[in-house]
């Protein structure tokens, strides 16, 4: 207890004093390199990640390089565990993404304010028109950069993931727009928080498993569900073969 406790604050201190240092330094070199902004942006990015991470004790190892492709575009989708996903994302990946995100992300103190300033883009589930406004938004920036958007739409933990009803988004979006979709399977980020008390449980090792793009161009927008259910068995494999997954 006295250790979860040590890396909670460790974790907490380190990602607000980061964070507020981080818009420090992205707003002044923004302005003063601004034709370099998204390299300088992505540099931080990375950089911001990895020391929330080490604050917190946590690693992150990751296989399928390979499978990414070398330019967007290209939507980036797996299972949302955790907040620790987009650090093991920033981290684990060859290349920083921007993210289609649920709003109320943008809320929280200090971690809203830099994923905002990264670039993200917020999206209110629960008004349709504003939704599709806010994909549309991003779609002028596919490509420009890869995104993430989450399957599960919110955080669910590992044996949990086949229980819950699976978002349509990333499917529309990749077969309106004609975009590939990565899938990414992530794996022990759901452990990094101790349930129910929000402390940090240090020493854990979030797996990233990066699987063949899939070509959305095969199915028809009537055939979404098909798409849906294709990326849901693809990213439930990993999670199979390790014994942690809890089937329907």
């Amino acid at each position: 207890m006295i250790s979860r406790v040590f890396w909670t604050i460790s974790y907490r201190v380190t990602l607000l004093l980061c964070t507020l240092l981080t818009l420090a330094i992205l707003a002044v070199l923004t302005l003063i390199l601004f034709p370099f902004k998204d390299q300088v942006v992505d540099f931080f990015a990375r950089i911001w990640a990895r020391i929330c991470l080490w604050s917190a004790n946590v690693d992150v190892t990751w296989k399928g390089w390979e499978n990414v492709p070398n330019d967007p575009p290209y939507i980036i989708v797996f299972n949302h565990q955790s907040d620790f996903d987009i650090y093991a994302l920033m981290v684990g990946l060859p290349r920083i993404y921007r993210a289609i995100m649920k709003k109320e992300l943008m809320y929280y103190p200090f971690f809203g304010w830099i994923i905002y300033f990264f670039g993200f883009v917020p999206i209110d589930r629960k008004n349709r028109k504003n939704a599709i406004n806010s994909i549309k938004h991003a779609s002028r920036m596919f490509n420009r950069y890869p995104y993430i958007m989450a399957l599960t739409g919110t955080r669910v933990r590992t044996r949990d993931f086949m229980k819950y009803k699976m978002k349509k988004g990333p499917a529309v979006t990749a077969i309106k727009y004609g975009v590939p979709l990565l899938p990414v399977t992530i794996i022990h980020a759901d452990e990094v928080h101790v349930r129910g008390l929000g402390l940090i449980n240090p020493g854990i090792t979030i797996e990233l498993v990066v699987h063949p793009p899939i070509d959305p161009g095969i199915y028809s927008i009537d055939e979404r569900d098909e798409l849906v259910q294709n990326i849901r068995d693809v990213l439930a494999k990993p999670l199979r073969e390790r014994r942690l997954l809890d089937d329907e």
